[in-house]
């Protein structure tokens, strides 16, 4: 006895194309090559053929799938020719059912690092495909993952507007979050996580950006930074706070474009004397969630271009054997006088002129008002036109560089006054460029600089 329904359709005359033979055998293929029993297709010779594989190779038991099988299918999927850097296999079962076949790839895909660029994890509903991309059923900043969910509880029918709200597949996220991130942190201390975070370790910060606090706390256990304890190595802020100094209450980082530009910022100079340690922050999406996690494990996270950071009370330095002490009343009265003079010339370009602890070989730096947003990010913002108005910056200086003694040395010869500012306004333009802020007059600071080496030269 036949059993079975028998459908029909009506093609419409611009929808021939689905009439194909083999437009028919690759929508099959593509949306239920998994389901557990056949389809046929007749074809011209009245010949029955069959279409779909009729199994899925995440329904079966993890001891029964070899490695190959398991690369064979990643290829199949992703179409990535390396092989997969690892392999996440869980058959879930409880108050939701689903299974989890994904895999992070051993090399970055060169359009990775755009944030409109879709989750690549298919979503299935009993074997039958749902839906292939940006299904809501992995956060944005893992979407460097690829492989299948298939969900027992989800309904056949639901619609790609569904998804986003659908409580089931909420819960599924969540918890496929957690597997991931957990499986990460097993091994975030071997040397095989270095690939990893070199290929996707940007992406991964984008989390810290998310507003689930235990998830961003968990992220940023397996973050890598370089740091100035070791210009090759990466650590873990745990990594950081065993290094931290006996006085030390804070986590200090700096924001660049490149690490050579931070090894050799003028404000690393006091921290590097001291032993210091300072986090090294070069990638993009380090501008923003510095701006929202402000500590780890109860310690501060503090920039180092932030104006009150008084390095002498965690670890004070003799700079120099030979001078006297720069407290006596002397040096105190003259450094006063610099100070005065500094702030007669700048003006309102200026905050602040204050003697800085973090400088050693260099004259100056600038820095910004305690509690306000980096010199990094607030420049961020400027360019991608979020702020109009460039807060006047706090004037660090070091008085015993030997152009603030030769400042100092004639502060009193109106002779030597017109060189005098010259020299600070040099010194003060040099440090926003080394900052990377822009000028108000690069001609006029250019025409400056050619005026005292050509009065050097003579």
């Amino acid at each position: 006895m036949k059993r079975g329904t028998m459908i029909r359709l009506k093609i419409k005359s611009k929808s021939s194309e689905f009439l194909d033979y083999h437009r028919i055998k690759h929508v099959v293929k593509t949306y239920s090559d998994h389901i557990n029993f056949s389809i046929f297709i007749v074809n011209d010779k009245k010949e029955k053929e069959l279409i779909n594989s009729k199994s899925a190779l995440w329904i079966r038991n993890k001891e029964d799938i070899s490695l190959k099988q398991y690369e064979d299918f990643f290829y199949h999927i992703s179409y990535f020719s390396d092989k997969p850097w690892s392999i996440l296999h869980n058959k879930i079962e409880g108050n939701i059912s689903y299974t989890n076949l994904l895999f992070i790839p051993g090399t970055k895909p060169f359009e990775s690092l755009h944030t409109n660029r879709k989750t690549q994890v298919k979503l299935y509903v009993k074997r039958v495909l749902i839906s292939e991309k940006n299904n809501n059923i992995i956060p944005s900043y893992l979407r460097f993952v690829v492989g299948i969910v298939d969900s027992e509880d989800l309904p056949l029918n639901i619609s790609r507007e569904t998804l986003q709200n659908n409580n089931i597949v909420i819960r599924i996220k969540k918890n496929i979050t957690k597997r991931i991130i957990a499986s990460l942190n097993k091994i975030c201390n071997e040397e095989k996580y270095y690939v990893f975070w070199n290929n996707f370790g940007e992406i991964l910060k984008e989390g810290l950006c998310e507003n689930n606090d235990e998830e961003q706390i968990n992220i940023l256990k397996i973050c890598k930074f370089y740091s100035t304890l070791n210009k090759e190595k990466l650590i873990t802020l745990d990594n950081y706070i065993s290094n931290m100094r006996k006085n030390q209450n804070e986590i200090y980082y700096l924001n660049g474009d490149n690490l050579n530009m931070l090894y050799n910022n003028p404000q690393i100079e006091g921290f590097r004397k001291r032993n210091i340690p300072v986090i090294l922050l070069k990638d993009h999406v380090d501008n923003f969630w510095v701006n929202i996690i402000k500590e780890y494990k109860g310690i501060k996270l503090k920039s180092i271009t932030n104006e009150k950071i008084d390095l002498d009370k965690i670890n004070k330095i003799n700079r120099d054997l030979e001078r006297k002490d720069i407290n006596n009343d002397k040096n105190y009265n003259m450094n006063a006088k610099l100070i005065y003079l500094i702030k007669e010339v700048l003006g309102k370009r200026v905050k602040d002129v204050v003697i800085s602890s973090k400088l050693v070989n260099s004259p100056a730096c600038i820095s910004n008002s305690e509690g306000r947003m980096s010199l990094r990010m607030e420049r961020v913002l400027m360019n991608h036109n979020q702020s109009n108005t460039q807060i006047a910056k706090i004037f660090e200086i070091n008085p015993e560089h030997p152009v603030f003694k030769k400042i100092k040395l004639y502060i009193n010869d109106k002779n030597n006054s017109n060189l005098n500012k010259k020299l600070i306004n040099s010194i003060f333009n040099l440090s926003l460029l080394i900052e990377g802020e822009s000028l108000e007059n690069p001609s006029e600071f250019a025409h400056t600089v050619n005026e005292i080496f050509s009065q050097q030269i003579k």
